[in-house]
């Protein structure tokens, strides 16, 4: 038996639309794909601080409209034979990575959910059985070091078949964030420069969490290498039945 899942890394690109227009993108998928489409909230959907000026943020009015009225989860298991897919949300568990982009009076409410959500991921992970393979579903890598040091995660971890992401947006991106994994924190050039090398240095711990990316569905400016990825799953008892590939929108010339 084979199973395939299509998984695009799309949402982040349609908020830059009204909430009507967003509802209607949602409510276009939803109608194609029925209750075999699952709608996760990445990280540009809750609001980001400025690169430079540092604007705007992080906000408990998206979180209640993306989990409202769009419908958006934080998180999600699917059992599929021995397979196990968990979507979780990446802002949540990088939560202390995001301290700056919220505002000092909603901290503690992003904190709650943030506990509430561990305390959901954390029953997901102890229901699964020993012989189980585990996919996992989170947008910002940040966060896969703050599972790595949680003991019911670890006790997983040979478990974990892959790690599928977004974020990063290129194959080159990813490719320059395993290269500077261990770089210092950069300190005194802004927000962004220390959240990101803040997340770099932190990087070599997603080695066993087996990442695979999933890239813009265009690609970035200088590498048009986006698309969507295809995770096909086949009956077995080993990572080996987990097969995982980019495909391209536009076709190849």
């Amino acid at each position: 038996m084979e199973i395939t899942a299509v998984i695009q890394d799309l949402l982040e690109w349609l908020m830059i639309l009204p909430c009507s227009a967003l509802r209607a993108c949602l409510g276009k998928l939803q109608h194609a794909f029925g209750d075999k489409f699952i709608g996760m909230i990445g990280d540009h959907d809750l609001g980001k601080k400025s690169m430079f000026g540092g604007f705007g943020g992080m906000r408990l009015k998206s979180w209640e409209r993306c989990t409202g009225s769009l419908g958006l989860k934080a998180f999600f298991r699917l059992d599929i034979e021995q397979h196990v897919l968990v979507g979780m949300n990446s802002t949540l568990i990088g939560l202390p990575e995001f301290v700056p982009d919220c505002p000092t009076e909603e901290y503690e409410t992003w904190n709650a959910l943030r506990e509430k959500h561990l305390d959901t991921l954390r029953d997901a992970f102890e229901s699964i059985g020993g012989k189980q393979r585990i996919i996992l579903f989170l947008h910002d890598p940040t966060a896969i070091p703050y599972l790595a040091n949680i003991p019911w995660v670890r006790s997983k971890l040979c478990q974990i078949d892959a790690t599928i992401i977004g974020h990063l947006h290129s194959p080159l991106i990813m490719q320059m964030s395993r290269l500077l994994a261990g770089m210092p924190k950069i300190q005194g050039m802004g927000h962004t420069a220390l959240k990101m090398s803040t997340a770099l240095q932190k990087a070599r711990e997603w080695n066993p969490f087996n990442v695979k990316l999933v890239p813009a569905p265009g690609g970035i400016e200088i590498w048009k290498k986006g698309g969507f990825g295809e995770l096909t799953l086949n009956s077995s008892d080993t990572s080996s039945g987990l097969h995982f590939q980019i495909k391209s929108l536009v076709s190849e010339r």
